[in-house]
């Protein structure tokens, strides 16, 4: 499965990495900011080998070098824009919901978001 993970934080990104590979996705690409997740989007679709999943926090850079924002709502709202229907999910430390999200995990050690990932995860594998 090709995965698209956005994620500022080392660590974070460690541990959703691990859930990825015991789920058997392991072909994962990584970006730090918006405008480098945006690109490597563009580039899978031109090629058309588009990602299959795409794993996004929602405070991470808009840019290399930028401030953190509110950058997994500006992410949805430019793959609706572009017409690119890749599930996104979204595994933040705030508890949110998003509608336009396939789905939204608490990122939190009070919560079992490893265990709603691999789920989601087997969903998305057996379509």
């Amino acid at each position: 499965m090709k995965i698209l993970h956005l994620e500022d934080d080392v660590f974070k990104r460690k541990r959703i990495e691990r859930v990825l590979c015991s789920a058997g996705a392991d072909n994962s690409i990584w970006v730090k900011n918006l405008e480098d997740g945006i690109i490597c989007i563009e580039e899978a679709q031109s090629k058309s080998e588009p990602y299959e999943l795409i794993i996004s926090d929602m405070y991470y850079p808009l840019k290399n070098g930028g401030r953190e924002a509110e950058a997994g709502t500006e992410l949805l709202s430019i793959l609706k824009d572009k017409g690119i229907d890749t599930p996104v999910i979204i595994c933040s430390s705030a508890r949110l919901r998003i509608r336009e999200a396939y789905g939204c995990l608490w990122y939190s050690e009070n919560s079992d978001w490893d265990r709603q990932l691999e789920a989601l995860l087997r969903k998305i594998q057996e379509k």
